[in-house]
């Protein structure tokens, strides 16, 4: 399921603004605060936290009830909290301004360095009788010998 898909089901950005706004919450506190049923807001946060959006933590209870679940939102969902909020702004009448603002954003994102891919050379020698005597390797410039 993509991201698109899950912002689009009932309550969803409403958890992720009340997470946002309360932090760590167990369920039931969630429920309560979105006027949301426990069954159906079980479920959305169990697929929010299968696409690590939200952070579960169980707390075990000494009294051998069930234990509370906790919630909050990881940094994917914090991001996809600024990407909502942003979508918020663009809906406003500054059309000209957010423009360049995005495609600055743009430029700064596509300039971000990615790490290397590993490399690897190698020099081998032979001697007289076609033997490998010496292999030496650099991987990200990091020497070896076999």
């Amino acid at each position: 399921m993509d991201m698109l898909k899950i912002l689009s089901k009932k309550h969803i950005k409403e958890i992720i603004y009340c997470l946002s706004d309360n932090g760590e919450l167990y369920v039931g506190q969630i429920g309560e605060i979105l006027n949301v049923d426990r069954r159906n807001l079980s479920k959305l946060l169990s697929e929010l936290s299968k696409y690590r959006l939200v952070n579960n933590r169980k707390e075990v209870v000494e009294d051998n009830s069930l234990p509370k679940s906790y919630y909050n939102l990881s940094t994917k969902g914090e991001n996809l909290k600024l990407i909502l909020d942003i979508l918020n702004i663009l809906s406003e009448d500054n059309d000209k301004i957010i423009q360049n603002k995005l495609y600055d954003l743009k430029d700064e994102l596509e300039n971000i360095e990615r790490p290397k891919p590993a490399t690897i050379q190698k020099n081998v020698s032979k001697n007289n009788s076609g033997t490998i005597i010496n292999n030496v390797g650099d991987i990200n410039g990091l020497t070896f010998q076999k």
